[in-house]
């Protein structure tokens, strides 16, 4: 014993001062938290240092679950702890974890809270890296009722949507009911019958895992979306935009004009059938900037899904010779992706589907960014557009937003808004912005808005 002790320290001591571990965010706010979000977040950890690390364990009390990515670190390397909270009482809570790792000599400190609009009675099962809970299931239930007499609604259609692209369809049974196994995971399930129509965004697990629907009416042909009522709790939020910081000023005048890449459109194919819904005759080359807003807000009644769902229907109709690009917008702008030939399809639906919300909105910067990048792979006598994508108006810089959109449509760079459930406010601000840019406005309240809407505005702009 005499021997090992100091052998053991001088062990530590050495992956002490080689591996050199960082929290990358201790703090972590999960927000205001509904049954219908996700219960869980991940926690990076970095190895700055030279050897492998390693992560002992994570004190936490039992209402927190929680998963490794890995617990070997390796030199220059990551992993994530996947922290699941289950509230045991509605309010706000905060909870301090201490994570044990091989680099330190005592537990560093991982801080959780936010505020919870229910208690769940048992732990919410936290989901497996690389499957996002797709080996555990739960039976799903679906009821579906008439508001008012309580009728039920027999052969209600419930499309489930993950990601943005639609993995089940089913329909109710006689007596307005369905249940089906599914995977554990968040989701955007729309319920129609008829013209009325409701969606909502709900993380499906072994406590959460009923969603009962009321339509009003549905025999009076409503209007998509009119009239419909969801027993589910919907947490609105006041879209507060956070301020970009100050621009240089700067004027026509002073902006250089960038140096159009553009090229001859590509020559037509030898049957025009490979491009059903698009065909080269009829709708000129497109060049299509999407500049897509995942500021909190967005993370709010499924609005981020009904975006996706938007951009990837039109991936799937887009043409090789149709020119994409990806920029994210929140309290930062972010170029995710910027393809100028060769579309290449699976990888942009991917980029779109890995899309999250947080942070706060810098819209007129960019707009700023969006029109640079338009010009960049401008394509002669084609279809050259910004897409906003937004479910709020920019509250301090509308003046900025306008002079950015004007600039570009001076540049033959047209602009239309994609507005995601949006208020009377924003459409009416939207509505200003896209009448400066030469495009147009197009609201999604519904997944069926998103299915078609989008193609439908890409057509009319492109069309010869």
């Amino acid at each position: 014993m005499k021997f090992f002790l100091p052998f053991t320290l001088a062990f530590l001591s050495a992956i002490t001062c080689s591996a050199q571990l960082e929290i990358t965010e201790s703090i972590k706010d999960f927000g205001l938290l509904r049954r219908a979000d996700s219960h869980w977040i991940d926690v990076e950890i970095k190895n700055l240092g030279s050897k492998t690390a390693y992560i002992f364990r994570v004190d936490a009390p039992k209402n927190v679950e929680i998963k490794f990515s890995s617990k070997e670190i390796p030199a220059g390397g990551n992993a994530f702890i996947r922290i699941a909270y289950s509230p045991k009482v509605e309010g706000k809570f905060k909870e301090e974890l201490g994570v044990h790792a091989s680099a330190w000599n005592s537990p560093k400190k991982i801080e959780i809270f936010g505020e919870s609009t229910h208690a769940v009675s048992s732990v919410v099962p936290c989901p497996d890296f690389g499957s996002e809970g797709r080996t555990s299931s739960s039976e799903f239930h679906v009821s579906v009722k008439s508001l008012g007499d309580e009728r039920s609604i027999e052969d209600a259609e419930i499309d489930i949507y993950k990601n943005g692209e639609k993995v089940y369809e089913f329909k109710t049974d006689q007596y307005g009911e369905l249940t089906r196994a599914i995977p554990y995971g968040r989701y955007l399930i729309a319920v129609r019958k008829g013209s009325a129509e409701i969606d909502t965004a709900m993380y499906v697990n072994a406590v959460n895992n009923h969603l009962v629907v009321s339509l009003e009416n549905i025999e009076d042909d409503l209007p998509m979306g009119n009239n419909v009522e969801i027993d589910e709790e919907i947490a609105e939020e006041s879209i507060t935009e956070t301020p970009a910081e100050e621009e240089e000023a700067d004027s026509v005048a002073e902006v250089k004009e960038l140096e159009r890449t553009s090229l001859p459109e590509d020559s037509e194919p030898a049957e025009e059938t490979e491009y059903e819904e698009l065909p080269v005759s009829t709708y000129k080359q497109n060049n299509l900037v999407f500049l897509v807003d995942v500021s909190a807000s967005m993370k709010q009644r499924g609005k981020l899904d009904l975006m996706k769902i938007s951009i990837i229907e039109l991936l799937k109709v887009l043409r090789p010779v149709d020119r994409f690009t990806l920029i994210s917008y929140s309290s930062d702008t972010e170029v995710l992706v910027q393809t100028d030939s060769n579309l290449d399809r699976d990888a942009c639906i991917e980029a779109i589907r890995n899309l999250s919300a947080g942070g706060g909105t810098a819209g007129a910067r960019a707009i700023k960014k969006a029109g640079k990048l338009a010009e960049r792979s401008f394509v002669d006598n084609g279809n050259n557009q910004i897409l906003l994508a937004t479910d709020g108006a920019f509250n301090e810089e509308i003046d900025k937003a306008l002079r950015f959109a004007r600039r570009n449509r001076r540049r033959e760079i047209g602009m239309s808004v994609m507005g995601i459930k949006c208020g009377p406010f924003t459409e009416k601000q939207m509505t200003t912005l896209v009448g400066e840019s030469g495009g147009q406005f197009i609201l999604i309240e519904g997944a069926s808005d998103a299915d078609e809407r989008l193609i439908e505005e890409i057509k009319r702009s492109s069309r010869r």
